[in-house]
């Protein structure tokens, strides 16, 4: 099955949603790095010499899941409408759309108030040019 190929009017229809999702996939992603950063340096350290240093291992790892899952959920369900997110740290979402007969995507980032941009499949963000 082809991907769904958005309009305009129909990509605008989602940026309330998005303003509402974002910030907690966002958050959870900034949160989530650090916590990340200290379980691997946890690991090497053990794989060195047997030892980790840092008392709350497990505890780290746990909150790590969770964010894991709230991040996984949220990007899941707007991947099921055909919303692709391209960047977590800038809240950056591309919608397929068609212009002049090719696929392109509709772009579009948290804090923008409208879908004013589009690129082609392969330039990504560099490529935005104005609609």
């Amino acid at each position: 099955m082809a991907a769904h190929l958005f309009t305009l009017e129909e990509a605008r229809t989602h940026l309330e949603v998005l303003r509402e999702v974002l910030p907690r996939i966002i958050e959870a992603s900034r949160e989530a790095e650090p916590l990340r950063e200290q379980l691997m340096a946890a690991q090497r350290a053990a794989a060195s010499n047997g030892h980790v240093q840092d008392s709350d291992i497990a505890g780290k790892r746990q909150r790590l899941e969770q964010l894991a899952e709230v991040i996984n959920k949220e990007i899941a369900e707007l991947n099921d409408k055909g919303i692709e997110v391209k960047d977590l740290s800038r809240g950056l979402i591309d919608f397929p759309s068609e212009r002049d007969g090719r696929v392109v995507y509709l772009c579009w980032m948290y804090g923008e108030d409208d879908i004013a941009y589009w690129h082609e499949l392969d330039t990504g963000f560099p490529g935005r040019q104005p609609l």
